[in-house]
């Protein structure tokens, strides 16, 4: 890698060199314009509008409009491309220096006859401009276009996003919420909403739940996987931005969009739910000014039942394939409602070549989810029954103001903005009821978990209430940026021309995470005035002369709740507790707690205190980085990028041994400071040698930071044990190459076949080790000989190489009906691998002393990544006949490594997962009305994940079809 000296030389010596060129110091002539649609005048964005014969050129913005500057005199073509419709040709001639030129250009479609009037289909319109914007981007990018975004099946961005190459989506009740890039995790992704970070949402780590924001709000997404360096440097496997919508339409009218639908999930027969959107827009003062209001409202179930299942191994030995047991089976089901309200504001006004903007995006989403559970721990003869009713919800806020504006050979652009994200969980309460003894005589270490049901005595008067959990709490992460880039444009003849680009950026977050931690054993003597108040509030339910007595399961269970057909008649869920009566159970039980001793009900002070934190990160960054144009084929973009990251956070340090512990935890406050500095290479390039086909290369050195709960300065000492943040972990720091080749025309469409491989130095991982020397980490010499769970970075190099190929095309070109159909297929080829840092105990007989002798020796195991699949394949068909429009999807991922573990046989992998998608609208005569239908998941695929030794299942959720039915009104 290129150290930090040569990055800076390199960079000075190049902007020294091309600001002392005197050709920059001329003033030459400029052409703008737009590019539109010659039938529906919507703009064409990504049209890539050039000089022939030069290296001057442009792509058209999202509006369709394009700024050519520094054009010198002389007779020139301008060409305007656009796949998908049919190439313009305009001579020109520049007479004189800073003239300025303005011209539209109304493209029409490519049809198969040229002279007849063709309207562009909704799906192929979608298509052409996601094309268009990708081949027109400096750096290796997909893309989903607006109208895309709408004619797809999606509950969510995240749903969208997984539809392209490279890209998995992780899963939580049926529903997108996170994203893997090309096999690596969330927090190996940054997301951005107009180019602003999202704050995470999670309590702890880096990643954000894309599962809160509507489609309808989109004006576009983008998927960097090669970054330039503009832009933040912590992004190994990409950077997904959402654009966010403008006013459009004519002048000094108003243009209104309202859809409403209902949902039908199958799983557990619901259909009340809703999802209600209006948006008005409108442009006044010929244009300039542009005002865009919407709101929306979603109420959806989306219920989930699973099994889980735990392994363990006979007698273990390095030397052989072990035997897998089978300890114990799971079964789940959870009914979950998730309400989201959402909005967003937009003004933006057009000033000469540029435009200020204000754009206010507001998602809120609440969960509410019951949860009933039925647990076998079959090596440890014991049946516990579960209930849980948790509430979350996330708020997320970002302001962004941003000008940007082209005066001369120069290009300006600045944002000032404001995120904000809070996590809460208002209520977490949970009991188990337990049985001893649960099963029989019979005891087959081997057994599959459906069959350890079968074995169960089910004796429920024996099944007592054992425990109750009570826990809150929030976390919230605010982040104030302000960025200025300033570009300016050169020529040094007609065939060197390019774009100097220099900024900076500066971001200030700060973040907290509160828990509260209560809860007790209802079963003990110190909770005999708990059961009293609940046989005086309860005399009806629960028959015992007193509080002396235990509480067992009959009298708590819901004898209305449908347990049939669980799992798909697979599995039975026996009994569930009634939700109602249990939540009346916790009011009486808050009403009695300890506070001096940690019995029954209490204030848990550990569980309080360990995982709080609070933190600030100040990021300073700069760059500076050239387009350089080498004429019509070549493109090459050199640039640096520095970042410096001041991390300051504070978390608690204790010991837990105590008897008290748990009512009053002994540990201080503790702040600790940590700074890292990065100079960040990178160079993309472009080779352009026929107009049907380019390509592309990059190669980048990217950034992964610590998750935030890993940056405290904390630890804790429990009985024999520590748990120790090791706070000075450094960044991970990726080291990237890409090679992309694309084929376009307008019978082809758009393919490509693209090339990836990354060299990841200092991955994160968690290990345990003995302390022999507890002074280095600053603790306590009473611990030597402790186990400590710590997080270290990797000595071995993690590499991830890959192949993906996408094509995209409708068969335009085709006679009749044929010419309707739309096509997108899109497969990715993974293998991404890691060595894990392993201590052995070795041990030996010496034949001198006749005494046994040990050591520990480091070593290393092979495994993949964490959620890194090896196939993903995407393949959408759909069909256009006038005013309506059919869409098929296919989703398909191969198997992904889901956990590690130092035996081969206890490690763990998901089966292969594939689910089908349907969408239809069909427009009606009037008013702008449009029905819209959608399918998700029609075969009800479930998601599996297996045991690597012995292939049994460890997870298995369902969740079942839904089907969306509405009305979409546009005027």
């Amino acid at each position: 890698m290129l150290n930090a000296k040569k990055c800076y030389t390199i960079s000075f010596l190049f902007l020294f060199l091309l600001l002392s060129s005197p050709v920059l110091l001329a003033v030459n002539s400029t052409i703008t314009g737009r590019v539109i649609d010659s039938q529906t005048k919507q703009p064409l964005p990504g049209a890539n509008v050039y000089l022939a014969g030069t290296a001057i050129g442009v792509a058209s913005d999202l509006e369709g409009g394009f700024f050519i500057s520094n054009v010198p005199p002389g007779r020139f073509t301008l060409v305007v491309d656009y796949i998908g419709y049919r190439q313009e040709r305009l001579a020109i001639e520049v007479t004189q220096r800073n003239q300025k030129i303005n011209l539209t250009f109304a493209m029409k479609y490519a049809a198969v006859d040229l002279d007849s009037t063709v309207v562009v289909t909704a799906q192929a319109e979608g298509q052409m401009e996601a094309i268009n914007q990708q081949l027109s981007a400096r750096a290796i990018v997909n893309v989903v276009s607006s109208d895309k975004i709408r004619e797809m099946p999606d509950a969510n961005a995240a749903e969208s996003v997984g539809r392209l190459p490279g890209v998995t989506v992780l899963r939580e009740g049926g529903e997108g919420k996170k994203l893997v890039i090309r096999g690596l995790s969330p927090k190996y992704n940054t997301i951005s909403i107009e180019g602003v970070r999202v704050p995470p949402t999670d309590t702890d780590d880096r990643s954000a739940d894309l599962s809160m924001i509507g489609t309808y709000t989109l004006d576009g997404i983008e998927v960097m996987k090669a970054i330039t360096a503009d832009q933040d440097a912590d992004a190994v496997g990409g950077n997904v931005d959402f654009k966010i919508k403008e006013a459009r339409g004519d002048n000094n009218k108003f243009a209104f969009d309202i859809v409403t639908k209902g949902t039908y999930n199958n799983l557990k027969g619901t259909y009340n739910d809703y999802n209600l959107l209006a948006e008005v827009s409108t442009r006044r003062f010929d244009g300039r000014l542009g005002v865009l209001a919407m709101v929306y409202n979603e109420k959806r179930n989306h219920p989930s039942q699973s099994m889980g299942a735990s392994y363990g191994l006979l007698d273990p030995s390095l030397d052989k394939k072990n035997q897998v047991l089978t300890t114990g089976l799971s079964l789940s089901e959870t009914l979950r409602e998730t309400k989201r309200l959402g909005g967003t504001f937009v003004v933006d006004y057009r000033i000469p070549e540029g435009k200020i903007a204000f754009k206010n995006v507001l998602n809120q989403i609440n969960n509410h989810g019951i949860g009933y559970s039925d647990q076998y721990n079959y090596q440890g003869n014991v049946r516990t029954y579960g209930f849980s009713d948790n509430k979350s919800s996330i708020d997320l806020m970002t302001n962004v103001l941003s000008y940007r504006q082209k005066l001369s050979i120069f290009n300006m652009e600045g944002k000032l903005s404001h995120s904000l994200s809070k996590t809460g969980y208002p209520q977490n309460i949970g009991f188990n009821f337990l049985e001893y003894s649960g099963f029989g005589e019979y005891n087959d270490p081997f057994i599959y978990p459906a069959d350890i049901p079968s074995h169960a005595k089910n004796n429920l008067n024996s099944t007592f209430l054992n425990h109750c959990t009570d826990d809150r709490g929030e976390s919230s992460d605010r982040q104030i940026t302000a960025q200025f880039d300033l570009g300016m444009n050169y020529a040094l003849t007609r065939q060197i021309s390019g774009l100097l680009k220099v900024g900076g950026k500066f971001r200030q977050s700060e973040r907290e995470k509160d828990w509260e931690a209560w809860g007790g054993y209802l079963w003990v003597g110190g909770a005999k005035k708990i059961r009293q108040a609940l046989l005086e509030a309860f005399p009806d339910r629960l028959p015992y002369p007193s509080g002396d007595s235990q509480f067992y399961f009959p009298h708590f269970i819901d004898d209305s709740y449908d347990t049939e057909n669980f799992l798909e008649g697979r599995y039975e869920l026996a009994h569930v507790m009634d939700a109602e009566f249990m939540n009346d159970v916790m009011a009486i039980v808050r009403q009695h707690p300890y506070t001096t001793t940690a019995d029954a009900y209490y204030h848990g002070d550990i569980g309080s205190t360990t995982g709080d934190y609070s933190g600030r990160e100040r990021l300073s960054a700069g760059y500076i980085m050239t387009d350089l144009n080498i004429g019509s084929m070549f493109k090459l973009i050199p640039g640096v990028r520095f970042e410096e990251l001041v991390k300051t956070y504070t978390a608690s340090q204790g010991d837990s041994r105590g008897r008290t512990a748990d009512i009053d935890y002994p540990h201080e406050m503790v702040t600790a400071t940590t700074i890292d500095r990065h100079w960040l290479p990178m160079v993309h390039a472009r080779l352009k040698p026929v107009d049907w086909f380019d390509i592309r290369f990059a190669y980048t050195q990217t950034l992964a930071r610590p998750n935030f709960n890993l940056l405290t300065p904390f630890y804790n000492i429990s009985q024999n044990n520590v748990a120790y943040n090791n706070y000075k972990l450094k960044p991970e720091r990726a080291e990237s190459f890409d090679l992309y080749c694309s084929f376009h025309h307008n019978y082809v469409g758009l393919f490509t076949i693209g090339f990836f491989k990354k060299e990841i130095t200092d991955l994160i991982y968690s290990t345990k080790e003995i302390l022999y020397a507890p002074s280095i980490y600053d603790l306590p010499n009473d611990v030597r000989n402790y186990h400590m769970g710590i997080t270290k970075n990797n000595q071995y190099a993690t590499k991830v190489n890959g192949i993906e190929v996408d094509w995209q095309t409708n068969f335009w070109f085709l006679p009749g009906l044929l010419k309707g159909l739309v096509v997108s297929a899109n497969f990715t080829y993974n293998e991404a691998e890691t060595k894990y840092p392993l201590t052995e105990l070795n041990q030996w007989l010496d034949t001198e002393t006749w005494q046994w002798q040990y050591a520990y020796v480091d070593t290393f195991y092979t495994a993949r990544l964490i959620n890194s699949p090896t196939y993903l394949m995407n393949f959408t068909l759909g069909y256009d006949y006038k005013d309506f429009s059919v869409r098929g999807t296919m989703q398909y991922r191969s198997d992904i490594y889901t956990y590690h573990d130092f035996w081969p046989e206890l490690r763990g992998v998901s089966d292969d997962f594939l689910q089908y998608g349907l969408t239809m609208t069909q427009d009606l005569p009037w008013y702008g009305v449009q029905l819209v239908f959608d399918m998700r998941n029609i075969t009800s695929a479930s998601e599996v994940y297996l045991n690597k030794g012995n292939r049994f299942p460890t997870n298995e959720s369902f969740y079942g079809m839904t089907a969306d039915f509405g009305v979409r009104i546009r005027l």
